[in-house]
């Protein structure tokens, strides 16, 4: 049909004249209106013209200058332009100005429905919204035309050439405004959609290239590549960075055997300079890994789409125009094989059929330690059966028409020492960060149950005996105590115990301690106060053990309440001979904010389960100086209390262990100390203990020579275990707080989730841990024999905040032993808001 035959879409005389007799034979109907959408294509010398969309008659209009004019008679606008072929053609559009008409003529009152969906004008969705006001319309219409949503595809074959990016155009109109219609209308600029160009389908059919995803193991690639030799086929094998860092010789051996080595690539996300910026990094590093090793580069990179060989989304397209703009040739592979075992026929079946839709195809095959088995069986049926049908198993580079050394270019030697160091850390950190969390992860998660089990069998060994009461000196040394040392000696004034004494040792306090304890307790004969200069309070133990005349001492901290029963369930072990130190349980008795919450939840776990675990075995780390008894010649046998470390209270307790005596637990002996309520005060104190524990550890090390079990278990355990944790968790933390913060940022500015952003092992092995939280305090909450559902509730927060004060403890306790540097006694200011809980 000459292109003179061709006819507009909807004509404005099918609007005159038809439309009203239409009406009038379905009055009293629901009446629907279908609005064209596409265009129709009229070449000189077809039958029928081709249906395309307004965004490819745009692309045409710039590719080939066509132009665009407007028919008034049927109201609709035409491009007319000479093809590749030097043939004439002319387009009739339904856009804006055509779908306007229709609404005018039509009216208002009846419903419109667009068909098909995605040919469409993008400005008809804002006419579907307005009534048909002319002034509106005419905005609509000449706003700036955008195809930021559309792609046309030109061309086949599994490569994607250069893309060319969407340009906005614009477009004037004149209605008459007696009837409002679109009378006339031109485009100063045209608007342009993304051009997506395939190729690498030029040649004869029945052309196939091989392509594996991976390495898989050494063991499998080698077989695999000696297959490859004996039937003269070279492959392509898509790396990650992971890949390269874990079997560099590998790709050496791949390499020199003529396969070539492409790059894996991640979908982007999400739109955004951060998303833009960590998925051209990571592609940099990839290739930046490729040339240090084995001095090339390649250009082949797998092509990132996720719903075939076009972008699903803005975020890939914009992805795949960045990566050809850096000289990148995305590849898609049509033919991928099934993950594991599957029917070779089956898979023969769909290569055959891909081979009739189009004359170049890739396959794929994914090797992993899972998949080889299946893909070392399968694969050589499949090559064997598909080479004797007749099928062309090329290189890559054949079908692209790229020589070998261009797809694989040699660069210059860049070994710096600087990324000899840095590969090296990643290779480090790559393949064992993740798999050393996991592993810590199971370690605990097994380390978990050992002391549950542990903390069951414990037996209570030392029953309350009331005749047993031998006289007791309670030691409690102070330093600037002002404010809370009456309140702690009137706790033990309370006590129900009938033989003790208090000794009051003020450590060289600079405030007004002694004179409060002098005012309140002169007439008080259990009461005596010592003073003298500041040394510690190890001096101030010592002195009070040298004042003592009673064979067994209970010290306390000066800013520590005690239960009334607390000194007589004390003692009760001491009828052992063998027994030398009891420990108390301390409690905290200012729960006013979070830290001091989590703390509670820590000391409940800490002695509930952990002490109650040691005590099984004999290997209780530390009699706590908050409430804890003393046989007083196990510490004489022991050499007393020690200035050389600022935790005097663990260094006595393995030191009683060393003399021979065994340290007992008495859980219904509590105690209730003041916390620290602040950060500052609270990595202070913890600065303290973690520091001294490293101090005790270097100082008794000989215990685990002499085979006590607070050398080898205890000590091990609570000292070398935290140390290795606080170094390792904090990369967790760093993992999921930039993973979340990837899920944040992709959801916040696409809506979409990238389940990858967090690695499995890693969300893995956190789930673990807060399981093991969770186990672990309701084992404390029973061994304790009451539940709080506050600090229940508290503890999937305990890893977000409380535990990173405890890594970043550890971590300065390590910087400090390493630079050799002492600590004191890190006082802290006490605020008197301790209570006794019931």
């Amino acid at each position: 049909t000459p292109v003179s035959l061709s006819t507009p879409i909807a004509s404005g005389s099918f609007l005159d004249d038809d439309f009203s007799r239409l009406k009038d034979r379905f009055l009293g109907k629901d009446l629907f209106i279908g609005a064209a959408t596409y265009s129709e294509v009229w070449r000189s010398g077809d039958r029928r013209p081709t249906r395309v969309s307004f965004a490819e008659v745009m692309l045409r209009a710039n590719v080939w200058q066509g132009e665009i004019g407007f028919h008034a008679e049927s109201g609709n606008s035409v491009v007319r332009y000479l093809d590749d072929q030097r043939r004439i053609t002319q387009i009739w559009l339904s856009d804006a100005a055509a779908f306007h008409n229709l609404r005018t003529a039509i009216g208002p009152e009846t419903p419109v429905v667009l068909w098909p969906l995605g040919y469409e004008d993008p400005a008809v969705w804002q006419l579907l919204e307005t009534k048909g006001i002319s002034s509106d319309s005419e905005s609509i219409i000449e706003a700036p035309v955008a195809f930021l949503n559309h792609a046309v595809v030109e061309g086949s074959g599994p490569f994607s050439g250069l893309i060319f990016s969407a340009a906005s155009g614009r477009r004037d109109v004149e209605l008459d405004s007696e009837v409002n219609t679109v009378v006339e209308q031109s485009y100063p600029s045209i608007p342009r959609p993304h051009r997506i160009g395939l190729f690498g389908d030029a040649g004869d059919s029945g052309r196939l290239a091989l392509t594996f995803k991976g390495l898989g193991s050494q063991r499998v690639l080698g077989q695999l590549q000696e297959m490859l030799d004996d039937r003269g086929l070279k492959a392509t094998f898509f790396l990650s960075t992971r890949d390269l860092l874990e079997n560099p010789e590998s790709v050496d051996r791949l390499v020199a055997s003529g396969h070539i080595i492409a790059t894996q690539v991640q979908p982007l996300p999400s739109l955004g300079l951060v998303t833009e910026f960590i998925n051209k990094t990571a592609n940099n590093i990839t290739q930046h890994l490729l040339a240090h090793q084995h001095g090339r580069r390649t250009i082949f990179v797998e092509n990132p789409s996720r719903y075939g060989q076009i972008p699903g989304d803005k975020a890939v397209l914009q992805q795949l125009q960045d990566l050809q703009a850096d000289g990148y040739v995305p590849v898609y592979a049509n033919l991928a094989a099934p993950y594991g075992r599957f029917e070779q026929d089956v898979y023969l079946n769909r290569v055959r059929e891909a081979a009739f839709a189009r004359p170049v195809n890739v396959m794929s095959f994914v090797l992993s330690p899972d998949n080889d088995p299946a893909t070392l069986l399968l694969l050589p049926g499949v090559l064997d059966q598909l080479k004797d049908e007749g099928f062309l198993i090329e290189p890559l580079t054949q079908m692209a028409a790229v020589k070998p050394d261009a797809a694989m270019f040699t660069v210059g030697p860049d070994r710096t020492a600087r990324d000899n160091l840095t590969y090296k850390f990643m290779r480090i950190s790559w393949i064992s960060i993740q798999n050393t969390i996991f592993l810590l992860a199971l370690i605990v998660a097994l380390r978990s149950p050992i002391y549950l089990v542990l903390a069951l069998a414990r037996r209570a060994k030392y029953p309350i005996n009331p005749e047993y009461t031998p006289p007791v000196t309670v030691i409690i040394p102070a330093y600037n105590e002002a404010r809370v040392i009456e309140r702690s000696v009137r706790s033990v004034l309370e006590s129900d115990y009938p033989d003790f004494e208090i000794i009051v040792v003020d450590d060289g306090s600079t405030d007004n301690t002694a004179e409060v304890v002098c005012e309140q307790f002169r007439s008080n004969p259990r009461v005596s106060l010592w003073a003298g200069d500041n040394h510690g309070k190890w001096f101030a133990e010592v002195l009070g053990f040298g004042f003592s005349h009673a064979p067994i001492v209970v010290i306390l901290d000066a800013d520590t309440l005690i239960d009334k029963n607390a000194i007589r369930t004390l003692v009760q072990p001491f009828k052992d001979e063998r027994v030398g130190a009891v420990a108390g349980t301390v409690e905290i008795g200012n729960r006013d904010n979070f830290l001091t919450a989590c703390q509670t939840i820590e000391y409940m776990y800490t002695q509930n389960v952990i002490r109650r675990a040691y005590e099984v075995f004999d290997g209780i780390i530390v009699v706590p100086g908050a409430i804890g008894a003393w046989r007083v010649e196990a510490v004489q046998k022991a050499g007393g209390a020690a200035g050389d470390t600022i935790t005097e209270d663990a260094d006595l307790t393995i030191a009683v262990h060393r003399a021979g005596y065994k340290v007992a637990y008495q859980p219904e002996a509590r105690s209730y100390t003041e916390a620290p309520s602040s950060v500052r005060a609270f990595l202070r104190q913890r600065l303290r203990w973690s520091f001294g524990m490293f101090q005790v550890s270097w100082k008794h090390r000989r215990s685990i020579r002499e085979g006590l079990p607070v050398g080898i278990f205890s000590m091990v355990d609570a000292v070398w275990y935290g140390l290795i944790t606080s170094l390792i968790y904090p990369f967790v933390d760093m993992i999921l707080l930039f993973g979340s913060a990837y899920l944040i940022y992709g959801f916040a500015t696409e809506g979409f989730v990238s389940l990858s952003a967090i690695p499995f092992k890693v969300s893995m092995a956190f789930l673990l841990l807060a399981i093991v939280d969770f186990v672990n305090v309701m084992a404390a909450f029973l061994f304790s024999g009451r539940f709080e559902l506050r600090l229940f509730l508290l503890v999937p927060l305990l890893r977000f905040g409380y535990r990173q004060l405890l890594y970043i403890s550890s971590i300065r306790s390590i910087w400090r032993a390493l630079l050799g540097r002492q600590s004191n006694w890190n006082k802290l200011k006490r605020s008197g808001t301790a209570k006794i809980r019931g």
